[in-house]
């Protein structure tokens, strides 16, 4: 995530299962981090749902609020705007947070974050869904991105012709690394499926051993 947003044009996908802490770091962790670390940055999450949205937002900002927080970075939440979904800090850093299909007009970053742009398998197979998702991400919200902006990707994988589908290189197979896309740029990709599948997996994994063997077994 760090290589990411300090790279120009930075990309990166992360594919992972349901319940498996994807969005911790990406969603949670690295805004509150990045926000602190670069005065004046901004960032956007979009997710299928405000709420989930909102959510993300709650996380990265009690973050914020800690007393830790404001010795690291010399950075504290504004009073004047201190909402879970749009806030800013101290020192000029601004994050916003909403549904991927709610729009995001008025506003803009230098990262943008889509975590679970499509809430399940039932919305996975809409045809209408998909294409409105891919809308509101080339429409919408890469509009927003400031020149030579980052944008993380993580999701779980419901569909081959989801948002994701639809940028990773024809017949791509499941692996991870720097790949060139169909939109033009090389994506950083990070595909860690529940069981392992290929021989060249991320993590140095056995074939069929599980990703998070402490919390979910092979039996589960």
């Amino acid at each position: 995530l760090q290589r990411i947003s300090d790279t120009p044009h930075g990309r990166l996908m992360v594919f992972m299962p349901p319940g498996s802490a994807k969005s911790t770091y990406p969603s949670a962790v690295f805004p509150a981090w990045h926000l602190g670390r670069q005065p004046g940055a901004g960032i956007i999450l979009a997710s299928y749902a405000t709420s989930l949205a909102r959510q993300h937002g709650r996380r990265t900002r009690g973050i914020v609020l800690q007393s830790a927080y404001s010795r690291l970075f010399g950075a504290a939440l504004t009073r004047s705007r201190s909402a879970a979904e749009s806030f800013a800090l101290s020192n000029g850093s601004e994050y916003l947070a909403g549904g991927i299909l709610a729009g995001m007009t008025g506003h803009r970053a230098h990262g943008l974050i889509l975590d679970d742009p499509v809430k399940g398998r039932d919305t996975a197979e809409s045809e209408t869904i998909r294409r409105r998702t891919r809308e509101a991400y080339e429409d919408d919200l890469k509009t927003r991105l400031f020149p030579g902006g980052f944008i993380v990707l993580v999701m779980t994988r419901w569909h081959e012709d989801d948002l994701a589908g639809g940028l990773l290189p024809a017949g791509w197979e499941g692996e991870s690394g720097a790949l060139a896309c169909r939109d033009g740029h090389v994506w950083e990709v990070l595909c860690l499926p529940a069981l392992c599948d290929r021989a060249d997996d991320p993590l140095g994994r056995r074939l069929g051993e599980t990703l998070w063997p402490e919390r979910f077994d092979a039996g589960h």
